[in-house]
Formats: C-alpha cells, structure tokens, sequence
C-alpha cells in the first residue's frame, strides 16, 4: 500500500495505492498540482486555500478508485477530465459563481472510478 502526500512550492501532490488518505490544505496560492488514486480513496479539502492568480489546473489520474474534492462554494470548476466508465458528479444545484470567481480545472483521466465535487 502506498499513500504519498506533500506540497512542494505550493504544487499539491497526493498518491495513494490501495489505501486511503485526506489532505487538508492551507495555502496562499495553490498553483497546481497532481491527485492519483489507484484503487484508493482520496479526499482532498480546499477550503482553506487561495488559488494563484485566482486559476489552478490539477490533473486527476484515477484507476478504479474515488476522488472527492471539497471546494469553496463561490469558486467555478472546470471539468475536462477524460472519462472511461467513470463518473464525475458535481452539485449542480448551487448558484452559480460569478465569472470572475477564482477557477479550478480538472484535467486527467478516470478509469472504472468516482470523481465528486461537493461545494462547502
């Protein structure tokens, strides 16, 4: 089992290989960063973080596993991740963000697994 954390110059980086992990970040200007799971269980909260020049790409790579981001309510999400009998859900029922709110964009790949967006 593997499950590697950390944030390098305000790069996040989370791995986790049958297992599971949280990450709870508190940055200032989060850049981008990398979230794996294969066959895990990722949960990564962003409540507590400023995006760099308000806009960050994290790449998603997920191969039977989960992924749940909790983001800020007032943030856009951007969702150009490749799917392959996955599923991304997003709570579509919230306002809508201004078009000047901070953006965060998903790229990646999904294979057999779960992304969820849930706003706080």
């Amino acid at each position: 089992m593997i499950d590697k954390n950390n944030i390098d110059d305000d790069n996040l980086y989370a791995k986790v290989i049958l297992s599971s992990t949280s990450k709870y970040l508190h940055l200032e200007a989060l850049k981008g960063g990398q979230i794996i799971s294969y066959l895990g269980v990722v949960d990564v909260y962003f409540d507590q973080v400023q995006l760099w020049l308000d806009r960050t790409e994290v790449f998603i790579d997920c191969i039977l596993g989960t992924i749940n981001l909790y983001i800020p309510m007032h943030w856009n999400v951007v969702n150009n991740i490749d799917l392959y009998c996955s599923n991304v859900s997003n709570d579509t029922t919230r306002t809508k963000p201004s078009e000047n709110a901070p953006q965060l964009t998903l790229t990646g790949k999904v294979i057999l697994g779960t992304v969820s967006i849930l706003y706080i």
